[in-house]
């Protein structure tokens, strides 16, 4: 979490940003950090569909 707290901080500061609930900000970040790793993962697996490779 330390680069998370560090990387809030920076860009509160750089961008003039207030947040309400810091916790809530870092949250957000970490499920979209999530989902994003998640979808790359998703993209580079193989398919073994037997449909898709039927078509081939």
């Amino acid at each position: 979490f330390k680069e998370k707290i560090e990387r809030l901080s920076f860009y509160m500061e750089s961008s003039g940003t207030v947040y309400k609930n810091h916790f809530a900000k870092l949250v957000e970040w970490l499920n979209k950090d999530n989902d994003e790793q998640k979808a790359i993962e998703k993209k580079s697996r193989k398919s073994y569909n037997i449909d898709e490779l039927e078509k081939i």
